[in-house]
């Protein structure tokens, strides 16, 4: 039985992704029986040193796990690039920065000085896609087991590709069991102060993503009592997933609402609202800040 040759690596993130593979057993034992791992520092006893020593081209597929935020981790994802004939970057800190990014915003928001064991910073988070060519995408924060493990087995021929689902191409809301109603409101609220048991969040003043995310992973949050906070990405064709929020929340803000009562009044931490997972891949992230001398 020919087995593929398998590499996986976390970089900038909190090693979800990788665990989400376990989270569906039979698809992990099926892709155990299929697969010869190389490298997975979070599964074996793997060590860089072994990586390098393998000829270019040799491992059949690498999958990279979060977001490029240390020089080590950009080392990590060119060796892998180069020792691997097909890269998935997986999960939403591979794709655009993800949580991990947020750690870009301009003086004034940063938190204590980085502790200097750690290796020396970028000067900003990239998703892998800016560092390496990336032939396969797969998003969410974690992507969902049973997506990540068909996409694994798919690339390495143990399974028959999948035709792309409608609601892939589309916004959440069309796939949310929460229906819209024709209102408005004077205010964000944040979920501790009202968390309506049906109808849509953006309709009684909670900033959910939905109209500004890619479907894919079944609504799962709106389903479960939470507004979506967008680690699917944005749609296909948007380059900024936070300019796309901003759109919608604009439209449902009631035009009359009172002196003092701006509808920013009861907005807390902008940034992690409309960028949580994706401000490593806007233009915004792109663009220098006065402390780089620029």
């Amino acid at each position: 039985m020919v087995q593929v040759k398998l590499a996986v690596y976390g970089a900038g993130g909190c090693s979800g992704c990788e665990v989400s593979l376990l989270e569906d057993p039979a698809g992990f034992m099926e892709l155990a029986v299929y697969t010869r791992v190389s490298f997975w520092p979070l599964l074996t006893n793997s060590r860089l040193a072994g990586l390098k020593g393998q000829p270019d081209g040799s491992v059949d597929l690498a999958i990279l796990c979060g977001s490029l935020r240390t020089e080590l981790d950009l080392e990590v994802a060119e060796l892998m690039r180069r020792k691997s004939r097909y890269l998935l970057a997986a999960g939403s800190c591979a794709l655009w920065g993800g949580v991990p990014a947020l750690a870009d915003l301009p003086p004034g928001f940063r938190g204590p000085p980085a502790d200097p064991s750690v290796p020396p910073l970028l000067s900003r988070v990239l998703p892998v896609r800016e560092a390496v060519r990336v032939d396969e995408e797969v998003p969410g924060c974690p992507p969902l087991p049973g997506q990540l493990l068909s996409k694994i087995l798919e690339i390495s021929g143990l399974r028959e590709p999948a035709s792309p689902g409608m609601e892939e191409n589309t916004a959440l809301c069309l796939t949310c069991p929460r229906k819209s109603e024709q209102r408005s409101f004077a205010r964000w609220l944040r979920p501790p102060e009202v968390l309506p048991a049906e109808g849509c969040f953006l309709n009684r003043g909670l900033a959910c993503s939905g109209p500004a995310t890619r479907g894919g992973c079944g609504a799962r949050c709106p389903a479960a009592g939470q507004p979506c906070r967008g680690c699917y990405g944005p749609l296909p064709g948007v380059t900024d997933q936070g300019a796309r929020l901003l759109g919608a929340l604009g439209e449902v803000l009631d035009p009359g609402c009172p002196e003092g009562e701006q509808p920013a009044t009861g907005a807390v931490d902008l940034a992690g609202t409309f960028y949580r997972y994706t401000l490593a891949g806007t233009t915004v992230a792109r663009v220098p800040g006065k402390d780089e001398g620029r």
